[in-house]
């Protein structure tokens, strides 16, 4: 008996080197209720564009907070949205307070919008021609939340992570 396979080896956010470019979860960052920006040191980045891996990030020194991050990203079809709260990530798997950093500022050339729900609907119908594969995944994975079939969910959640098509 033995391991089967070659591992893949994650890095995080934390991890980057000054200079370097690669792709994060939306998720990895938050905003309080005053919309400050926090950024969670502890989350997986990618070196390239993957699954929900959607939103660029370029680290730009050597301080913790040293980051620029991208919020116009495309994510399946649409924009993501983040909701202010008093503690942004509350309920995050994977986040520790150590790892959370405020983020300085807020670059108002980015276009950022705090949009309270995301308009699923819309991005969702643009999604088929645009990108199938995903989409009908994704069609899978609402319906088994609905029915509760987390099982079902992950591997779909997994299949998405590694689809090749551009989210």
């Amino acid at each position: 008996m033995g391991i089967k396979g070659k591992p893949r080896f994650e890095r995080t956010i934390g991890d980057m080197e000054v200079g370097e470019v690669g792709y994060a979860v939306p998720w990895s960052v938050g905003f309080d209720e005053d919309e400050i920006p926090y950024l969670n040191l502890g989350m997986i980045m990618d070196k390239k564009r993957l699954g929900t891996a959607a939103m660029p990030i370029k680290r730009t020194g050597p301080g913790r907070a040293d980051y620029d991050i991208d919020l116009d990203f495309n994510f399946f079809g649409g924009k993501y949205g983040w909701l202010p709260s008093r503690n942004p990530f509350s309920g995050v798997v994977g986040s520790e307070q150590s790892q959370i950093v405020r983020l300085d500022s807020v670059n108002s050339s980015q276009n950022i919008e705090y949009i309270i729900q995301q308009d699923h609907a819309k991005s969702f119908d643009d999604a088929p021609q645009e990108y199938p594969i995903t989409h009908e995944l994704r069609r899978k994975l609402s319906e088994a939340l609905d029915n509760e079939d987390y099982e079902s969910a992950i591997k779909l959640r997994d299949r998405i992570n590694s689809t090749e098509e551009p989210l």
